[in-house]
């Protein structure tokens, strides 16, 4: 709809689709027979009288502009003398942003489930707390690695137990999936992993397709979807609309390790993007591979077939593939980890935040990279998303100076936001950081209009906002 141009376009926006301005005299004549004036008192968002203010407040013109990376907006959420987490974030279809993490305290509860729990919470575009809930089991340490939303508004929060969450543990260490409700309310949670105490499984990817089935990625060192070998295996797990399994498939290359990373929901092909590395030549499938950790894509169709799409290495140097986004047009964009030099003149010494954008063939386009090329510097992409005109969001942790291009941080590490458009000219990078303190960015996510929230968590004052515990989760806006 708004193609690559800054043009802008009047529309009005219902959940994820656009609708014409014939939408207006319907919603009116909804509204009147509801009584709208007793409906806009948005104090108890249990009620159905707040979701339909909500709904009249964010239906208006669509407009998109381009983010100028001008904070906005700092929340901190945190308790006295606890570990509050912020792991990932999403939109609801009112472009609320949903964060997600863990607590050690009773954040949200009367006091702490498990030893230590989940939790999400629902804001607002003006930082106020719409809803929030705090999930967990006795005895069971869960610990958040991802999430998602639908365009029902469900929201989705992949993780992992040392304990029965839904059901008796298989493994060690079991995957979970929690599916909760527009208004928070929890769905249904799902456990999985592979039979036998020694092995584990470590969730890293979700993502929802536009039929609701859920997919979760990441590695496991037991039979978990086929042959195993005892090494770390990557897999890749489907479970419809409901919290059913309908299959998981493992994959090794022998005598290497295989990390699985992130993977993404592609909604034109139907199928899934999965990205990951370890010590093998991925496209031949035979170890070693050609640097010291090579980085993959591959892609699954909905039956779980898998597709080779691209392989990413350079002789002694390390990609360790993360996030996995897609844009418009189908390109496919990882971020990583990398001493590879991409542009740079990387000599291997120093880490750098790397983007690679590919065409949907898996050929690389470019790539791009944020750090420093000094002994023990490292950053670090954690999260990336793109925006309707292609520009791509990344944050993360830096204990570089990406501003002046130094080789400290503020602090011991700093979070970082960062602009590229879709021809990989860097826009901006911001970065956040307080002497002697520890900012990390976990996850971002972009809206329709251009605007940016991410999430991450910190143990110091955060641009203004006032320290509640020993970490606190961060939320910031971006315009």
């Amino acid at each position: 709809m708004f193609g690559l141009s800054k043009a802008v376009k009047f529309e009005f926006f219902v959940g994820y689709k656009m609708k014409s301005f014939l939408a207006i005299p319907i919603l009116l004549i909804f509204l009147s027979a509801c009584n709208p004036a007793n409906h806009m008192n948005p104090a108890n968002p249990g009620t159905d009288e707040y979701w339909i203010a909500q709904i009249l407040g964010r239906i208006h013109p669509l407009i998109f502009r381009e983010n100028t990376g001008t904070l906005e907006w700092t929340e901190l959420l945190g308790k006295s003398g606890g570990t509050t987490l912020g792991k990932h974030i999403a939109l609801d279809p009112f472009l609320f942003p949903i964060v997600a993490g863990e607590t050690n305290t009773n954040l949200f509860t009367g006091s702490l489930i498990g030893s230590q729990d989940l939790i999400v919470a629902k804001y607002d575009s003006f930082k106020n707390r719409i809803w929030s809930k705090q999930l967990g089991a006795s005895g069971a340490s869960l610990t958040m690695s991802r999430m998602t939303t639908d365009s029902a508004g469900n929201s989705y929060i992949l993780g992992y137990t040392n304990a029965p969450f839904s059901g008796p543990l298989s493994s060690g260490q079991d995957l979970f999936i929690v599916k909760i409700s527009l208004d928070g309310n929890p769905l249904w949670i799902k456990q999985a992993g592979p039979t036998g105490g020694s092995y584990f499984v470590n969730p890293l990817g979700l993502c929802v397709d536009t039929a609701g089935n859920v997919y979760a990625s990441g590695d496991s060192n037991g039979p978990f979807g086929g042959a195993y070998s005892a090494s770390t295996n990557t897999f890749v797990i489907r479970f419809d609309s409901q919290g059913n399994q309908v299959w998981v498939k493992q994959f090794f290359v022998t005598g290497a390790n295989s990390n699985g990373s992130s993977l993404v929901c592609d909604a034109a092909s139907g199928s899934v993007y999965f990205t990951g590395w370890g010590g093998a030549n991925f496209q031949t499938e035979t170890a070693p591979g050609i640097g010291g950790n090579d980085m993959f894509i591959f892609k699954y169709d909905i039956n779980g077939n898998r597709q080779f799409i691209a392989y990413q290495a350079e002789s002694t140097k390390e990609i360790l593939s993360g996030p996995i986004a897609t844009d418009l047009s189908g390109n496919i964009i990882v971020g990583a980890v990398s001493n590879a030099d991409f542009g740079t003149g990387a000599t291997g010494v120093g880490y750098f935040g790397t983007i690679l954008k590919y065409n949907s063939s898996g050929t690389l386009l470019w790539g791009r990279q944020l750090g420093k090329d000094v002994a023990s510097s490292s950053t670090s992409v954690y999260d990336l998303r793109t925006d309707l005109a292609g520009n791509i969001f990344a944050t993360g942790i830096t204990n570089a100076n990406l501003i002046t291009g130094g080789s400290s941080s503020t602090g011991t590490t700093d979070a970082f936001f960062a602009k590229y458009n879709a021809n990989g000219d860097l826009q901006w990078v911001r970065q956040t950081g307080v002497s002697g303190g520890s900012i990390q960015g976990y996850g971002i996510v972009i809206d329709p209009e251009g605007t940016m929230y991410s999430v991450g968590h910190t143990n110091a004052a955060m641009n203004g906002a006032t320290l509640n515990g020993i970490q606190d989760l961060f939320l910031v806006k971006y315009r």
